[in-house]
């Protein structure tokens, strides 16, 4: 889901429409509840990891911000999707996404991170073919 924002923000003419479904909005504010999502205390006990990949790769985590592709591709056709029982990418990452590129949040309901289409593959689908709609 990401990484086409990423994408998007280099090359915008590239796409003619994206969609993603369970995108992280900024890495600096998604690792934290990635990390705490392992188990008790994660976020406090993997926190240096992220540090340490920084160092690794010469990539800084807070430069990672998939809302600034949405931000430049505002007013073109996307969807963003959201798992209603996301517990890797909270509700709040979609809303940054979706605010920045100008359209509403589509809530797959009953659905937990990137299961959107098996949760619900004729919503899904209709989702799909709406934003493909729009592109043509």
């Amino acid at each position: 889901g990401s990484t086409l924002w990423l994408a998007s923000e280099k090359e915008p003419k590239t796409f003619d429409g994206i969609i993603s479904e369970g995108a992280f909005a900024t890495l600096s504010e998604a690792i934290p509840t990635w990390n705490a999502g392992r188990f008790p205390f994660g976020d406090v006990v993997l926190a240096p990891a992220a540090t340490f990949a920084e160092k690794m790769s010469g990539i800084e985590v807070a430069k990672i911000r998939p809302v600034d592709g949405a931000t430049k591709f505002n007013g073109r056709p996307c969807t963003i999707l959201s798992c209603e029982f996301d517990n890797l990418v909270p509700l709040s990452n979609a809303k940054k996404l979706a605010e920045a590129a100008g359209v509403e949040v589509q809530m797959i309901p009953g659905s937990r991170h990137a299961e959107g289409y098996v949760t619900d593959p004729v919503a899904y689908e209709r989702i799909v073919m709406n934003l493909v709609e729009r592109v043509r």
